[in-house]
């Protein structure tokens, strides 16, 4: 059963079939433009035939690979499992955000711009930090 953690973080007992079987995946920053994270991740799911819910989100496309898109995470009608966030890093807070309040049971980021480029970087990546003892807390 869910619990709340003292900083307002959804923690499951079940952390790892978030990650490893979600029953829903939103692609947040899906895309169909070649070499894009968006869309290596879009075409992983649907080679693998994915049995799940996909759900693309991105802010210009209508659709993604011919399943329809959202424009924000928050207007995906349904629970979302898993969130992934192949977005550029000054996206990631609001994201994450977005996330929280959709009650996105999982999230994976896949950007770069934090630590490994600047001490800004460095700091805003472990702001963010508090967010992984969720998968330790399994």
């Amino acid at each position: 059963m869910p619990r709340r953690s003292s900083r307002n973080i959804v923690e499951t007992k079940s952390c790892p079939e978030i990650f490893l079987n979600p029953k829903s995946v939103a692609v947040v920053g899906a895309t169909e433009r070649p070499g894009a994270w968006g869309a290596f991740i879009m075409g992983g799911l649907r080679s693998l035939s994915y049995p799940g819910k996909i759900y693309p989100v991105n802010r210009q496309a209508d659709q993604v690979f011919g399943i329809r898109a959202y424009k924000d995470l928050r207007d995906v009608e349904g629970p979302v499992d898993l969130a992934v966030l192949a977005i550029p890093e000054e996206f990631v807070e609001e994201t994450i955000a977005s996330c929280c309040q959709k009650k996105v049971k999982g999230i994976t980021v896949i950007t770069a711009g934090f630590g490994e480029t600047s001490e800004h970087g460095r700091k805003k990546q472990e702001a963010l930090a508090g967010l992984a003892p969720m998968a330790s807390a399994c």
